[in-house]
């Protein structure tokens, strides 16, 4: 093997962090893809109205409970980030929520950026807008109860800024690292006991780099 060759090898199998190289685990995370929502899910008094069904990859939590008709979740193919259309979340209720959740696996021991695109208008709190993250040891994708699964001490709220008021379309990152224990993050996009609008577009997973776990004496 000449040198510049040894060199180019070298290279490319080297020993710098893969920073966010694997593909997107997150399904439909621009909100492209919707399937019309169940009659069940339609027909309760606790759900949010549902004119254009549900996203692919992101049902409506057990523990919705909260919510009622004066909210509603639907696409939105005039107001996007990228793509043709973005998750649109309404609530006319200050004292409800409105949330949509995927379980996404994950390796344990592995630093994690979640990435994505927000938006609001008229949100009447602060805090209004939040991305809640458990982590959980349970990755089974038909699991779709927000807190399925063994918890393993992680549980986030992430309130991106600007979370209240009108604001525009802006990018917010969140570095997370799961534990030896996690298998699985479940991420909540939620408009929090907050009356107006959001819109949420472009979610990601990266991940960044295996983390070595240190010993202490």
């Amino acid at each position: 093997m000449t040198m510049k060759l040894l060199v180019i090898a070298l290279l490319a199998g080297g020993c710098a962090a893969d920073p966010g190289t694997a593909a997107n685990p997150v399904e439909n995370g621009g909100f492209e893809k919707w399937t019309p929502a169940s009659k069940q899910v339609q027909g309760t008094n606790w759900c949010p109205r549902l004119p254009d069904g549900l996203p692919d990859g992101w049902p409506i939590p057990n523990v919705i409970g909260r919510s009622d008709q004066s909210a509603a979740i639907g696409l939105d193919a005039k107001v996007h980030h990228g793509g043709d259309r973005s998750l649109r979340m309404e609530n006319g209720n200050p004292f409800s929520t409105v949330e949509l959740t995927q379980s996404v696996s994950v390796e344990p021991n592995t630093r994690y950026q979640i990435r994505m695109w927000v938006k609001g208008e008229a949100v009447s709190r602060s805090g209004g807008a939040v991305v809640h993250i458990v982590g959980s040891s349970d990755n089974s994708k038909t699991n779709r109860n927000l807190w399925g699964g063994s918890i393993t001490g992680m549980d986030w709220y992430k309130s991106p800024s600007p979370n209240n008021g009108t604001f525009d379309w802006a990018e917010h990152v969140f570095t997370l690292d799961a534990l030896p224990t996690t298998r699985a993050f479940k991420i909540s996009l939620e408009l929090r006991n907050a009356s107006g609008t959001l819109w949420y577009d472009d979610v990601q997973v990266i991940r960044i780099e295996k983390i070595v776990p240190v010993e202490s004496y």
